[in-house]
């Protein structure tokens, strides 16, 4: 029973780092920024720019039909019905037949937004990304320090907390060093 309080705890403290290490107003905006300028944001932005970086289901739905319209079925402008199609071929038909789905996604197209702003929010949202994952990292560095015995010598206490820094500095790539 303590286990599985504990876990409930260590999600609900994880669900709340993912909504303060994010910017609902900046993922709305470069989604309505690929949405109204087309294919030549998202591939500008493509480079950084992953799903993970959206903390709103939603958001991270409408780019993953944005993506599929854009990748695999080669549309240059986004549109609803591209949007909708998108999902049926996604298998995601059912999360746009809701009200609340179908105003979110209208909000986000009528988001008004400037195409030279496009990068700066994409970067931004990726930094975010990058946050949250350092902070699991972090999170799982503080776990592993819970099994410190005290016979271990001070290096190997660091090391505890070097390794997942560096390690996690290490699975970056350069373009993500420097968005």
């Amino acid at each position: 029973m303590r286990e599985q309080t504990d876990i409930n705890v260590i999600n609900v403290l994880h669900s709340q780092a993912k909504m303060i290490l994010s910017n609902a107003s900046a993922e709305r905006a470069i989604l309505a920024a690929i949405i109204k300028y087309g294919s030549d944001i998202f591939y500008d932005v493509s480079d950084i720019l992953t799903d993970k970086c959206f903390t709103i289901d939603s958001n991270c739905n409408i780019f993953q039909c944005i993506k599929k319209s854009i990748e695999n079925n080669n549309q240059s402008h986004i549109d609803l019905a591209s949007i909708y199609s998108s999902a049926q071929e996604l298998g995601m038909s059912k999360v746009f037949s809701t009200k609340e789905e179908n105003q979110h996604l209208k909000a986000v197209i009528d988001f008004p937004v400037e195409k030279d702003n496009a990068r700066k929010f994409a970067t931004q949202i990726r930094k975010l990304e990058v946050a949250r994952a350092l902070r699991e990292n972090l999170q799982s560095a503080q776990n592993d320090l819970l099994e410190v015995t005290g016979t271990e010598n001070v290096s190997s206490i660091l090391s505890i907390a070097e390794d997942k820094v560096l390690n996690f500095s290490e699975s970056l790539t350069d373009t993500e060093n420097h968005p």
